[in-house]
């Protein structure tokens, strides 16, 4: 059981990294795209780190921003084997690496969340 706590980080990551990616491109080529404007869409790439980093054993930084980095290949070729670019592929490569990056923020948020809440219960044991 203890082995695969540690595995579930990055399996949760790469899962979810992949379904808002596919969210993302599947919403993006319905919608009109506009250039030049800013893309707060890049903003829900958080989620799956943010998720991973909470499931993870420990607070491992490690294993969800791996799980993020397995699936980044996956993307870039379900980006071109059954979606149309958009873009140049380096510049889609560029996006799927800025999406690694919110990926990597919402890792580093739900271990810093960890954080406080464990010092928070020790203040509170030590105030008791």
């Amino acid at each position: 059981m203890m082995r695969q706590d540690r595995w579930a980080g990055m399996v949760c990551a790469f899962v979810l990294f992949i379904a808002v990616f596919v969210y993302q491109k599947i919403g993006l080529a319905a919608a009109t795209c506009v250039r030049d404007e800013p893309k707060p869409e890049l903003l829900l790439f958080i989620l799956p780190g943010f998720i991973a980093g909470f499931i993870s054993l420990r607070g491992d930084l490690i294993r969800p921003l791996a799980g993020v980095v397995l699936a980044l290949p996956f993307c870039f070729l379900i980006m071109h084997l059954w979606l149309i670019p958009q873009r140049s592929p380096v510049q889609e490569a560029a996006w799927l690496f800025s999406g690694a990056f919110w990926c990597a923020i919402g890792v580093l948020s739900a271990l810093c969340v960890r954080s406080l809440r464990h010092r928070q219960r020790r203040y509170r044991r030590w105030r008791h």
